[in-house]
């Protein structure tokens, strides 16, 4: 056997054999669904990120009425827990 046989491939040479038939093989985007998206320089696309549905901003869109029905008062509760001695509180 000679040396070129048991050469080890490079990083580089393992990658080009790997990534050859990459262009041929990849999706061609296509201009006009590309182009037919619209962004309005005026909207903030961070506005809302992380947000709650109650804390979202007006632009974000309404939030479904069922969603807003909370019937349980979070600022009693935390009053009621004060008065509680340990034992009523488990």
């Amino acid at each position: 056997m000679s040396d070129e046989d048991n050469k080890i491939p490079t990083n580089e040479e393992i990658i080009d054999d790997l990534t050859k038939d990459l262009a041929k093989s990849s999706v061609q985007d296509d201009e006009v669904l590309s182009t037919s998206a619209t962004i309005d320089p005026n909207e903030d696309p961070w506005e809302n990120v992380g947000k709650d549905d109650e804390d979202k901003s007006e632009t974000a869109g309404s939030v479904k009425k069922k969603q807003r029905l909370d019937f349980v008062d979070e600022e009693a509760l935390k009053d009621r827990d004060v008065g509680l001695s340990e034992e009523e509180k488990e």
